[in-house]
Order: C-alpha cells, then structure tokens, then sequence
C-alpha cells in the first residue's frame, strides 16, 4: 500500500477493480469457460478444473459476483440476487430452528447447498455483508439488509479489547486485510440503516489498523 492510504481508499480500489471488471472474470472460471450458477441453490461455482472440488461454491467468491453482478444488467442482478437468496435461505433457517447466528460456513456444495468447509470467518462473512449492501444500493432492494446487521454483529463479538478483529471464534489469528473490511462493513451498514450502530466498532478498527502500519516500509502488516 502506497504511504499514507487510508481503509476507505483501500476499500474503494478493491471495489472499483471488482466491479470494473467483466463477470465472467470474477470469481473463477468453470470448465466451460463461464460462470456456472447451480439454479438449485443459486450458488455459483468456485471452480471447474478439479473433479474433487467441483461444486464447491466459496463464501467469498459468491461475495465478489454478487458485487459485479448487482452493477450489471437486470440479468445480472437477479443472478445475485439467487446468490443471496440461499444465504437468506440458511439465515431463516437458523433463525427458525432458534440457533444463534455465527456467521456463515467458507465453502458450501452449489448443486446441494451442503456445508463443505466448517469454517466460519471473519473475511468471507464482512465481504458478504459489503455486497448486500452493494446489491441494496443498486437495486433498491432492502430485503437483505438485517442478515447483513446480523454479520456485523457477529463480527463486532470477535473484536479484542485494542480493536483488532480475530479471523474466526476460537482463533487469535488477526488479518489486516480482513480488519479493513471489517472497518468499510460497520461504515457501510451504519450509513445504509441511518443508524449508528457500529460507530465505536469502525472507530476501534481503524484505530488498530493504523498500528499495522509500517512507515518505513510504506506497507501495512499481514
């Protein structure tokens, strides 16, 4: 990162790129050359060229399209709008079966919408909550916006007492990377509700992250 790159400028270069770039380029190819959306589950495939993997369907890449997509054609934004509708899906799931939210697993089956990696992150879970409000902002669509509070209030449990923001429950494993997106998920979430929710959370973040700046460097700490 260039000296003096702030979390918002960061964030917004990531974002442009995602979005700037063609859908079919997004998340990765399948073996046919474009992205292939399981119409069971609304997933779409994270990879093509491994027989062992190739229904899986990664939390984060689902994340990336569905941010390109909702800046597409109505073609396109129903198709993320099929990607969230599965995460919806597993939210009212839990919900209805009183089990608490924790996040949503890494890698689930796009043809069963099985759990194929339990893993539960911090990194996957604040890009999901980014591109429901992305979606939201592009489409108008508000439907999704509590299942993106719930993520952000999930996380805020997984911050320590100087700020930084854990990997996942159980690990005192800290990513920079994730910590910035944590810190644009709480800004983005405050200022799509009107509220003020996660106000002390982003200040908290950001406060930390400016610590894992290197100046010598010009780089910020992994």
């Amino acid at each position: 990162a260039a000296a003096g790159i702030t979390p918002e400028q960061l964030n917004a270069f990531i974002v442009d790129a995602i979005a700037s770039t063609p859908v079919e380029e997004t998340v990765v190819f399948n073996g046919q050359g474009s992205l292939k959306q399981d119409t069971r589950t609304g997933l779409l495939v994270s990879y093509g060229g491994d027989a062992r993997i190739a229904d899986w369907a990664m939390t984060y890449d689902q994340a990336a399209a569905v941010i390109a997509y909702s800046k597409g054609t109505q073609a396109e934004q129903d198709k993320a709008k099929s990607v969230l509708d599965f995460y919806q899906a597993e939210y009212e799931r839990k919900e209805k079966q009183g089990i608490p939210f924790n996040g949503f697993a890494s890698t689930y089956n796009a043809a069963t919408g099985a759990i194929e990696e339990y893993s539960y992150r911090n990194g996957p879970n604040a890009w999901l909550g980014i591109a429901i409000i992305h979606y939201s902002q592009a489409t108008g669509d508000r439907s999704y916006l509590p299942m993106a509070e719930s993520i952000g209030e999930w996380i805020t449990r997984l911050q320590n007492t100087n700020g930084a923001i854990r990997g996942a429950p159980g690990s005192e494993h800290i990513s920079t990377e994730e910590n910035i997106d944590d810190y644009i998920l709480f800004s983005l979430l405050d200022e799509a509700t009107g509220l003020n929710t996660y106000e002390q959370s982003a200040l908290d973040v950001k406060d930390w992250i400016k610590t894992a700046y290197d100046k010598k460097t010009g780089l910020f700490e992994t």
